[in-house]
């Protein structure tokens, strides 16, 4: 009959659950939370600058490296665990989230499952210390988990107007060049440009932010420094974003893909050569703290005095992983039913004598609120004119919302003067009144969400992918935007909401067969 040492057997187990650990989580490799989001042949600029995630080749190498330089804490803590179960607790929500990332497939999810699992498993082994000497590497890939889109849209538009004001100001105030700025454009004498999501800079901040805790632990900074760095990283990834936008302004061959993605980059690394002169200047004013030295402390030499209770904790933890992994084989993963959706070409080109022209859509400026299918129209009624754009989600993808304050405008010229929630005739959801000012003309534009939940209960659903289970009903989210130009008088306006409610009945007799996903 085998015997073990408590020691050996304290290693058997180890080794064990890292290869239960590999097979529980082996969907992770590839990690690709968004598959609908991922980028083109040739969309590099997608790849580095789309507003949330990161690159999960270069997220799961560092975690790696924090793990190795404290590996001889996580030796110690778990040779000598401490009192305290309380981080163990961790393993419960952990195994929860693991089951229902299985069920939905959602790929972030189980990474998040992953990481409650890890420091729960840390705390168990080495009790608080075990926790504390993974925390970082394991925390480390939340990074890879991307921002729900309902919170993306609130706030990359608000980044997108700020950008554009901004270089506006500085190529006025600074360089002497002529510029205004409406909406999201910028106008110069020799170009248009316009600030789309990957320009509004949220990717640049959260690089340098990810930039910023590499570098604190890598030259072991004190608590105190690394909070000033993780403060500032965001403040020098909007400045260096703000100087790849007037980058491209000036240089002529901005429009080139490949020349846009290498200013991008270039911008990146002037954004870590300046957090680095910021540490410069702080590291005189804060020593590193002895709790960060103490991870390239020697290592603690195995004591026989705790063997036994040390098995049993690796062994109890190996029966636990066991246990989660064969469950997650009883977890028959969700497959969408087919269904059939209604779709916004069902609007006929001509309505009770409004005659309708198509205009393109140009869906990379359209970013995270990229429909599932969309018309976009002009219909004219002698001199009469209204814009119609009609679009629908049906939330198979996680990557995109038409929950953004972008869908109450008819082109990224116009911004918000004034907005109002108001009740129009035969449509049963609020409908959102905005009064727009664009760089040569007002509009007013009606807009409503048939479908929709409240933001936080939207966000909730996307976060969890709810719609990516039987738990919830089926949806079809449809954005209807009718939008008419007006003069300056209140006169003006009195008569734009006339036209739009005069195209509002004849359009709503089509927009009452509207209705939910039905089964095949």
């Amino acid at each position: 009959m085998l015997s073990l040492t408590p020691l050996q057997g304290h290693r058997l187990a180890w080794a064990a659950s890292l290869v239960v650990v590999a097979l529980a989580f082996r969907s992770l490799i590839p990690y690709d939370p968004l598959p609908q989001a991922r980028p083109g042949a040739g969309e590099l600029e997608d790849w580095f600058f789309r507003p949330t995630g990161q690159s999960a080749p270069l997220i799961f190498g560092l975690a790696a490296c924090f793990l190795y330089t404290r590996y001889r804490a996580v030796a110690a803590a778990v040779d000598r665990p401490g009192k305290g179960w309380g981080s163990a607790t961790l393993l419960l929500p952990g195994s929860a989230l693991y089951g229902w990332a299985i069920y939905t497939g959602a790929a972030d999810l189980l990474l998040i499952a992953f990481v409650l699992l890890s420091l729960g498993a840390g705390g168990m082994l080495g009790g608080p210390a075990g926790w504390r000497a993974l925390f970082l590497p394991v925390a480390f890939l939340l990074l890879l988990v991307p921002i729900p889109a309902a919170v993306v849209n609130q706030i990359i538009y608000p980044l997108q107007l700020a950008n554009a004001h901004a270089s506006a100001v500085v190529l006025n105030e600074v360089l002497g060049i002529p510029a205004s700025s409406s909406g999201t454009v910028v106008t110069t004498a020799s170009r248009t440009f316009q600030v789309i999501e990957s320009c509004a800079g949220l990717r640049t901040m959260s690089t340098l932010w990810m930039a910023a805790i590499v570098y604190a632990d890598l030259f072991q900074r004190s608590r105190m420094q690394t909070v000033l760095l993780l403060v500032a990283a965001p403040l020098i990834g909007a400045v260096v974003n703000l100087g790849r936008v007037l980058s491209l302004m000036l240089n002529p061959a901005g429009e080139i893909a490949a020349i846009h993605t290498l200013q991008g980059i270039i911008m990146i690394v002037v954004g870590v050569l300046l957090l680095a002169a910021l540490d410069t200047l702080l590291v005189r004013s804060f020593p590193a703290d002895a709790a960060y030295l103490a991870r390239w402390s020697p290592p603690v030499h195995e004591s026989e005095a705790d063997g036994a209770a040390r098995s049993r904790r690796a062994f109890g933890l190996l029966g636990f992983l066991l246990i989660l992994t064969a469950s997650a084989w009883l977890i028959e993963p969700w497959q969408p039913t087919r269904m059939v959706n209604w779709s916004p070409y069902a609007i006929p080109i001509e309505i009770d004598g409004w005659q309708g022209k198509t205009i393109k859509i140009d869906k990379k400026a359209m970013g995270s609120i990229l429909p599932s299918q969309a018309i976009h129209r002009v219909y004219t009624k002698g001199r009469q004119q209204i814009a119609l754009f009609v679009a629908t989600d049906d939330l198979r993808g996680r990557h995109t919302s038409l929950l953004s304050p972008r869908t109450v405008l008819p082109g990224p010229a116009f911004t918000v003067r004034e907005q109002e929630s108001i009740r129009l005739e035969g449509v049963d959801t609020p409908v959102v009144a905005s009064l727009l000012q664009g760089r040569f003309e007002q509009a007013l534009s009606y807009r409503w969400i048939v479908g929709e939940s409240s933001f936080w209960q939207e966000t909730l659903r996307g976060g969890l992918a709810l719609d990516h289970s039987d738990f919830v009903s089926p949806r079809l989210l449809v954005l209807v935007r009718i939008s008419t130009s007006m003069g300056q008088t209140p006169a003006s306006r009195l008569q734009a909401e006339s036209r739009l409610r005069a195209f509002l009945n004849a359009l709503g007799p089509r927009l009452e067969t509207i209705r939910g996903p039905e089964p095949l």
